[in-house]
């Protein structure tokens, strides 16, 4: 009997060690699985308290500034713009119209003497800027607005420097392609051979200064033959006289007949009223003072340092520097790679390897296009999955996240 009592006292404490070794077993594992991030020792709530907002104190916000407004000014001042009103035919010169339209937008103004001539323009409540600008484009003159002062002068030729940044090389490469096909065949009495041969060969030469040498040249011969739409001599106003007025009837005295002659007492008639000169503009032929043409436009290319000379009117000006622009846009652009380098480590749900099935789901969810699985579920598996990267990298990062702690090992990038 005591030997069976200690057999169950024995039983017991076995019992006891087996239940508390599953307990154990139970707390490790839950207190595993909890620990999101061994490396650094921090489960989920450590993230999400890191992540969470932080409380700013009151008298904080007292100390930050307001936003305020900024309004960027841009590097070409445009003139004010008030609505002016204008409707002129050649009866009235460039220079008798400018100083009306800079009377009604209340700005001074600067004009060269050399500006002849007359256009035929209106315009109703337009802004006073885009008034100048077709002014301008009609007659062949430029303008300027600075400290307040609006200067209008002939459009003749300066000399303007632009920088393209690009390489003093020209590259040059040649590719062939040949194929040949034979057949035979052969008999006791003869034999026959046929065949056929072809080759492509392709050579490439590009030199990005010779193109830019022949865009600039067609641009400024196509440019030089501009025609003004103003006239080239100013409209002159001359006096005519008028004609004198027919002399008023003399009186009849009274009792007189028709024809009879009158009588010596009657008072003499006021004189007649002077009629003042009418005035009749006339438009001469040409100019008194000879309008000098522009010189043809000139430039100059340094391959070294990569600037071109141009000596051009500004209408010539803006249409280089438009070739400039879409030349720089289609033979300088460049591609971004980029890509990152990226550490999973396996939460204990995925230790013994991933469930697809899932992670499809989960993938497809996050924004991929396509998804392509591995054949079995096993551990160092991999697959193949296509985004739209609209969105950067996040949707990437957050499918790897639902594996485990995702660790980014490195960022290359490169510009090509």
């Amino acid at each position: 009997m005591s030997g069976l009592r200690h057999f169950f006292r024995a039983g017991c404490v076995v019992a006891v060690i087996a239940l508390a070794t599953v307990a154990l077993g139970s707390c490790n594992l839950a207190k595993n699985q909890m620990v999101y991030d061994r490396a650094a020792e921090k489960d989920i709530q450590d993230y999400r308290d890191a992540l969470a907002p932080q409380h700013m104190p009151d008298d904080a916000a007292a100390t930050v500034p307001d936003f305020q407004s900024v309004i960027s000014t841009p590097k070409d001042l445009k003139l004010p713009s008030p609505l002016v009103t204008v409707s002129v035919n050649q009866t009235v010169s460039l220079r008798d119209l400018m100083f009306e339209l800079a009377e009604q937008a209340g700005v001074d103004i600067e004009m060269d003497p050399q500006i002849h001539g007359s256009i035929i323009f209106t315009a109703k409540e337009r802004p006073f800027n885009d008034v100048i600008d077709r002014i301008c484009a009609m007659s062949g003159l430029r303008y300027k607005f600075e400290n307040d002062v609006l200067r209008i002068e002939l459009d003749r030729p300066y000399l303007k420097n632009y920088k393209i940044d690009y390489m003093n090389v020209a590259r040059k490469s040649s590719s062939g392609i040949s194929t040949s096909i034979t057949s035979s065949t052969a008999s006791d009495s003869a034999k026959t051979e046929a065949g056929s041969s072809a080759k492509i060969d392709n050579t490439y030469d590009g030199d990005f200064w010779k193109d830019i040498e022949a865009g600039l040249k067609q641009v400024l011969a196509a440019t030089d033959s501009y025609i003004s739409l103003a006239t080239l001599a100013d409209p002159v106003a001359m006096p005519v006289d008028a004609p004198a007025p027919p002399p008023p009837p003399l009186p009849v005295a009274a009792g007189a007949t028709a024809g009879a002659p009158a009588a010596a007492s009657a008072p003499a008639q006021p004189p007649a009223a002077v009629v003042p000169p009418s005035l009749n503009v006339s438009m001469p032929s040409s100019s008194s003072e000879k309008l000098v043409p522009n010189p043809p436009a000139t430039y100059s290319i340094s391959k070294q340092t990569g600037i071109v000379s141009v000596f051009a009117s500004e209408r010539q000006h803006k249409l280089v520097q438009k070739f400039f622009d879409t030349l720089r846009r289609t033979s300088m652009t460049q591609i971004l790679i980029e890509a990152k380098v990226l550490e999973v480590s396996l939460t204990d749900e995925f230790k013994l390897g991933i469930d697809w099935t899932a992670a499809k789901h989960n993938l497809t969810h996050l924004g991929f296009a396509s998804v392509q699985l591995p054949s079995l579920p096993i551990t160092g598996s991999t697959f193949t999955a296509n985004l739209d990267f609209g969105h950067g990298w996040a949707p990437v990062i957050n499918a790897l996240s639902t594996f485990g702690t995702v660790r980014a090992l490195s960022s290359p990038r490169v510009t090509v």
